[in-house]
């Protein structure tokens, strides 16, 4: 499946079968922001939780700036289905990372019950994800 355009900004693919989520944004804008909230909340509440739900975000794009209306979605996507186990790979430039980890990564990493890691390219970030995915 090729990626599939969700609005201007937004992008999405399901990989493995559906198995893993891939999600590229390339603005920080709210009509962004918004359209993934959507897509991610819609995707968890359809999950299985029998299935770890493996998804990937990458935010490398110059258009991605971290907002306090990024962070506010963010943690309203990690508070969605904790009945659901899994992975979050963000995928992002040095520079961003070391701002959200300031920011408010140590609040993700409590009380959710998916794995949330910081990777700074895809490759890395979908074989961390893809440990999980039995075939």
């Amino acid at each position: 499946m090729a990626m599939a355009q969700l609005s201007e900004n937004l992008f999405f693919e399901a990989l493995h079968d559906g198995k893993l989520l891939s999600f590229k944004l390339n603005s920080s804008d709210e009509v962004t922001i918004d359209a993934w909230h959507q897509k991610v909340e819609e995707e968890l509440t359809a999950w299985d939780a029998e299935y770890p739900y493996l998804s990937m975000y990458d935010m490398t794009s110059d258009g991605v700036i971290f907002t306090l209306y990024m962070r506010e979605k963010s943690e309203s996507m990690n508070d969605l289905r904790q009945d659901v186990s899994g992975r979050v790979a963000l995928v992002m430039e040095p520079s961003m990372a070391e701002r959200l980890m300031k920011s408010f990564a140590k609040k993700l990493k409590v009380d959710h019950s998916r794995e949330i890691k910081i990777f700074f390219n895809q490759r890395k970030a979908l074989a961390w994800l893809e440990e999980l995915i039995k075939e």
